[in-house]
């Protein structure tokens, strides 16, 4: 009844989910979609219109800001006085005196603005993005789109008025049109997800209910080989439909995030492939502990010693399955496992960790199988075994170039402590052994781990050495080139350009934002381009140099080298920072008359460690950023350094000697903590990249991070075993509980103190990072104070822009200057503003702060997904506002935070471990008196005399000690008194039954002579007669002898002589002794049992058994026999199974009694016997029995 349910749920689940994902699939109607679209922006302005009544109300000074989720604007006389957000402004053009929403292109997006009047000459205005795509591409900076109104991130809005798409209307007024293509639209991600999940639930309760019927109907091996092959099949079938990675669009299924194979094409799919493997381990381990214990080759063939051999490769792979897994996501993904690398607590990398913790427990399994196995088998020859299993791992592993010298000594190191120890023997049931055996294989999983971790930590340095050093020689890029001399002409015949670079009345700004976004295609976004626009006399319109057309163009003539297009120089003396820099000339005519110049600069931005500022303008469709923030390099010429960046000293620490070692070229060289790489460039250039090396501090840390993550997963695993025991109604023994509560005793408050520590180390570091950084404000702060005050005195020999450039420089920082009204004035790096990063104004609540009379404060800001500081300083009486942007202060913050939390991770794994020997020390220490107390009472016994304990302690030990001795002076005397009354009571049974016994064979022979008696005096004999009288009179007595007999083997029942037996063999002869009588069926007859016990006397058990069956034959039918033989745990089991008719219930437990007997003859000692027997040989009997259908005898004898 239990499997029709869960066959039914699944039914449906699976009719459901296939629905589903059919259902959400399908191509959705276009007027259909426009409905939904029309309710999801009607919805978002309804909210804008809530938020807005708010800030109605909101003062000149603008120093509160209800909550708001959108962001908002006040203009006053087309001046913004107030705002809520620096991304986007809306622009002052747009601004229309009554309440309307609009579709507005700006800043590379798509936005709804919403603007009402609010009196008193105010314009209130709210924006409402559609999508946006960042110029640039990077980790920080992804194109977003609003899921709250469109069903797809590629959808083309168009314009109300174009003649194209699906128009979007709000009250009546057309807002936009909108064109898609279908499919990307008929993918619903939570119909999908409920579709999967439905699914998913339907594969687990049909495999569930497969299960169950194949446990029930099937014999365990046959069920566990076919359970394992149905989990893999089902595997592959999903693998083959990429299911559900063709139907989510999770990062998890995501190939971009992970892929390595066909097996693995995402980090979904290899957690799949990893719970899969754990099954089937399960599975295995299932039948192991039920049926595998004990197994032993008793001889080696060459056949069974190769499979041997291969056990033993196995086990050494089984060690190194989580090593594999480790090293196959992280080549092949950017998924950091160190936690010396990074604190990322994202879904990703918690389940890549989730892999590598479910690759434990499928080891630890395979592992106590594959141990038990090969010590079980092989016996004496184990050690030979493993050593060809290591020798053929080593092979195999040298052959692919796998490490494996970390697995070995490892696997080898725990299996001597295990097979030393006996810990394999301690999973039947929780006790004191079992925690120690957990702990053992956990900690070589960890260390195992770590060790790989660090090899593939200075692997990953190598390859970002060998990138970065790579892309610092890049000297020419072509492509480049080729594009600036196409865009040359087109910039020439602008009529826009040539009419506004004339005019003296007009701003050049338009110019360089329309050659910026107009002209520069996105392969330019890896450069730094700054634009400088000269009138025909030569004269700087731009003001970012003082200096004339003509100087520059003398400048470049001696500096730079022409490239094959006209008017492109490329200059040879870069910076240190730069890669490659360019400069386009371009003349702009007008008709016959010269209107200017435009003189274009491209500087290739380097991507520098320990700087994330141009990573975040770096696009990685075309340059791939370094991840690690470590590297450190310096250009060599003639063995001298030339340039240098970075922690790292090569004056002083770097030996110039290393450069001449060919090691340092191809797999670097380590030095002083450091691993350092050369590549060799053009004119005897050597590039040395650094890397500083995982620190001893650093593998500790990580060993104890997974040692934690470790611990967790015993915690789950003896949670499992507790729920498990508690059901089959196992006790937990007493010293498992005490090593328990003293580890949680030390674990919990440790975790406790470790936490709350981290969490105060990080408040210090970022208040200390804080003040760095409002000291170094308001040194700056000072320098423009100064430089402003002393203007004047300057003549205007320099400008804002070169000053503030110039300070930038010097105080390796970025530095912008907003006036007091929130506008941008002067920054020394426009990146950020020209590729519309952030609109060009301060932070408002950096204003609120100013308007409150605050100089100096830290805020919080974000662009994209980069999250960093700024720190704001208030210049002369608010006139103008400093921001320095620190844009790697979360790297900073994260850096000090993986310090501390290194220090301790490092400390809570010394001490754990050290509180871990302490607790198993306590434990033993409080259970040797309950142990010894215990193996001396499980010797107490009415057989022998039993010695009182001596203990000298008044505790409560003590205490029980005394009443045990009071106990055994009471139990001598007690015993005494008991075999007396069992002496009499013993002879009067048997008096009894003699008596009995006797009795009846007497009364017949009692006749018999009376008969014959009477016959005499009668004188009626004849020989017939008396021949008849005798025949009798000699059944009876051979019936009294036979009594006779039977009294005197079982008062004479010899001691078992126990040896090696052969049980098949026994059994079979028995069989041929009755086989004329009874049809006999020997199962599983051709495994080989070699058991401990006496031969003589087993046989005559089988045969007592076999006699029995005869006897209790059915009168409806034909009796027989089948006797079955197999493991139970560390004992072979012998069943004897009739179709008799059975034993009534009120005589099964006087079964073994002696003289009780079923039958109508017999003496009731066969089965007697028997149990003494088999219980001399260390074993056991027992049965059962159904009346009609018959009887089941069960023998359990140890195996040899």
């Amino acid at each position: 009844m239990k499997n029709r349910v869960i066959l039914l749920v699944s039914l449906l689940s699976l009719a459901a989910g296939i629905y589903l994902l059919y259902s959400y699939r399908q191509p959705i109607e276009s007027v259909s979609l426009t409905e939904v679209i029309n309710k999801n922006v009607e919805q978002q302005l309804a909210i804008v219109e809530k938020e807005a009544v708010a800030f109605r109300n909101t003062d000149s000074t603008c120093n509160f800001y209800p909550k708001h989720r959108f962001p908002f604007f006040i203009y006053k006389n087309k001046t913004l006085i107030c705002w809520t957000d620096n991304a986007v402004v809306p622009p002052v053009s747009l601004l229309s005196d009554k309440q309307s929403v609009q579709l507005v292109k700006i800043a590379r997006g798509n936005f709804l603005l919403y603007q009402e009047p609010i009196g008193e000459g105010r314009q209130l205005m709210s924006l409402i993005v559609l999508t946006r795509d960042f110029p640039i591409q990077n980790d920080f900076l992804t194109n977003v789109w609003n899921t709250e109104i469109l069903p797809s991130a590629k959808v083309n809005i168009l314009e109300p008025f174009s003649n194209l798409g699906i128009p979007v209307s709000y009250k009546g007024n057309i807002l936009f049109r909108l064109s898609f293509l279908q499919s990307d639209v008929a993918v619903n991600v939570n119909g999908n997800l409920w579709a999967v999940s439905l699914i998913f639930f339907a594969i687990i309760g049909f495999s569930i209910g497969l299960f169950s019927w194949l446990y029930r109907t099937q014999s365990l091996g046959r069920a566990s080989i076919l359970s394992a092959t149905a989990l893999i099949f089902t595997r592959i079938v999903l693998l083959q439909l990429n299911f559900p990675r063709a139907f989510s669009s999770s990062e998890i299924f995501s190939p971009q995030r992970f892929a390595s194979s066909t097996l693995n094409p995402s980090l979904g799919d290899l957690l799949l492939n990893v719970l899969t493997i754990l099954f089937v381990a399960i599975i295995i381990f299932r039948y192991w502990q039920k049926e595998g214990a004990g197994f032993k080759y008793k001889e080696l063939s060459p056949l069974r010693l190769l499979l041997l051999v291969v056990a033993s490769f196995l086990l050494f792979s089984i060690w190194h399955y989580p090593v594999q897994t480790l090293q196959t996501i992280m080549h092949n993904s950017s998924i950091e496992f160190a936690i010396t690398s990074s604190l990322d607590t994202s879904l990703i990398r918690i389940l890549s960790l989730v892999a590598i913790l479910l690759t434990w427990t499928t080891a630890f399994l395979l592992n106590h199988i594959a141990i038990n196995f090969l010590t079980g088998a092989s016996g004496k020859h184990a050690h030979r075994i493993l050593m060809m299993g290591t020798f053929l791992f080593g092979f195999v592993n040298y052959w692919e170039e796998q490490p494996y010298m970390a697995t070995i000594i490892i696997t080898w190191s725990v299996i001597l402590i295990i097979q030393y120890v006996k810990f394999s023997r301690s999973l039947e049931r929780i006790q004191y052994k079992t925690f120690g055996y957990f702990f053992l294989v956990l900690f070589g999983l960890v260390i195992n781990v770590a060790v790989r971790l660090y090899y593939l930590d200075k692997e990953q340095h190598i390859e970002n050495q060998v990138r970065f050093a790579e892309s610092y020689l890049v000297d020419r890029d072509s492509f480049g080139e080729f594009l600036l001399n196409d865009l040359t002409p087109k910039i020439k015949q602008d009529v826009f350009i040539q009419t506004r670079l004339v005019s003296p009345f007009l701003s050049k700004l338009p110019i360089q934002q329309k050659i910026r976004q107009v002209y520069f295609s996105s392969y330019f976004n890896k450069y730094d381009i700054n634009i400088q626009l000269f009138n025909s006399a030569g004269d700087n319109l731009t003001g970012y140099s003082s200096a004339s057309f003509s100087d520059i163009i003398k400048s470049l003539d001696l500096n730079a080298s022409r490239t094959e297009y006209e008017g492109l120089y490329r200059l040879s003396n870069k910076g240190k920072d730069v890669a490659q820099q360019y400069v386009l000339v371009i003349k702009i005519d007008r008709g016959v008359f010269v209107s200017g110049y435009i003189l274009i600069e491209l500087s290739l931005k380097r991507i520098l460690p320990q700087n994330a500022y141009p990573e975040l303008l770096v696009d990685n469709r075309f340059r791939e950023s370094l991840k690690p923030n470590d590297l450190t390099y310096a250009s060599f010429a003639m063995n001298r350094v030339q340039a240098s960046a970075g922690d790292f000293n090569y004056e002083r620490d770097f030996d110039k000697k290393m450069l001449g070692e060919p090691e340092l070229y191809t797999t670097g060289v380590v030095s002083n903590g450091y691993q350092h790489y050369a590549v060799e460039g053009t004119d005897n250039v050597v590039i040395v990249v650094s890397s500083k090396l995982m620190t001893y501090k650093g593998f500790l840390a990580n060993v104890s991070f997974y040692l934690i993550l470790g611990l967790f997963l015993i915690l789950l695993l003896v949670l499992w075993l507790g729920i498990s025991n508690l059901i089959k109604r196992k006790q937990v023994f007493y010293a498992a509980r005490i090593q328990l509560f003293i580890t949680l005793s030390f674990f919990v408050p440790l975790l406790v103190v470790s936490i709350i520590t981290l969490r105060m180390l990080n408040e210090s570091s970022q208040s200390q990072l804080n003040n760095t950084y409002l000291n170094r404000a308001g040194f700056i702060a000072e320098q423009l104070e100064d430089f402003t005050n002393r203007k004047d005195s300057l003549s205007g020999s320099i400008t804002n822009q070169e000053y503030v450039t110039e300070l930038a420089r010097l105080a390796n920082a970025e530095l912008t200057l907003y006036s007091s009204d929130g506008a941008l004035q002067v920054t020394s790096q426009n990146s950020v503003f020209d590729n519309q990063l952030m609109a060009p104004i301060a932070h408002p609540l950096a204003m609120q702060k100013v308007r409150n009379g605050e100089k100096i404060f830290v805020l919080e800001d974000k662009i994209g997904n980069l999250s960093y500081f700024i720190a704001y300083a208030s210049l002369g009486a608010g006139q103008s506002l400093l921001a320095i942007p620190y844009y790697q202060s979360a790297a900073s913050i994260e850096s000090v935070q993986i310090e501390a939390l290194s220090e301790i991770l490092v400390i809570f794994g010394i001490v754990f471990l050290l509180l871990l020997l302490f607790s198993f020390l306590i434990s033993r220490w409080l259970t040797f008196p309950i142990e010894f107390i215990t193996n001396t009472l499980q010797r107490t016994s009415l057989e022998h005399s039993n010695e009182p304990i001596n203990w000298k302690s008044n505790d409560e030990i003590g205490l029980m000690v005394n009443s045990y001795n009071d106990m055994l002076r009471n139990l001598s005397e007690s015993k005494l008194e008991l075999e007396r009354m069992q002496r009499e009571q013993a002879w009067r049974e048997i008096a009894q039954q003699v008596a009995h016994e006797i009795k009846n064979p007497l009364t017949p022979m009692k006749l018999t002579l009376q008969r014959m008696s009477r016959s005499l005096l009668q004188q009626d004999l004849n020989s017939e007669k008396i021949s008849g009288s005798v025949n009798s009179l000699l059944e009876q007595v051979e019936l009294l002898n036979t009594i006779a007999s039977s009294f005197s083997s079982f008062a004479k029942m010899p001691t078992a002589v126990v040896g090696e037996v052969n049980i098949q063999k026994l059994i079979a002869q028995s069989m041929e002794l009755y086989k004329h009588e009874i049809e006999i069926i020997h199962k599983n007859k051709d495994e080989q049992m070699l058991a401990k016990a006496d031969p003589v006397i087993l046989l005559s058990v089988f045969s007592n058994l076999i006699l029995n069956a005869i006897q209790a034959k059915a009168e409806d039918r034909e009796i027989k026999l089948t006797v079955e033989t197999g493991i139970e745990n560390a004992f072979y089991k012998i069943q004897f199974i009739d179709n008799g008719k059975g034993i009534e219930d009120e005589k099964l437990d006087k079964i073994f009694i002696p003289h009780f007997t079923t039958k109508e003859t017999g003496s009731g000692l066969g089965l007697a016997i028997a149990r003494q027997a088999v219980e001399q040989m260390g074993g056991s009997i027992s049965f059962t029995s159904v009346i009609g259908q018959g009887s089941t005898f069960v023998i359990l004898l140890p195996i040899a």
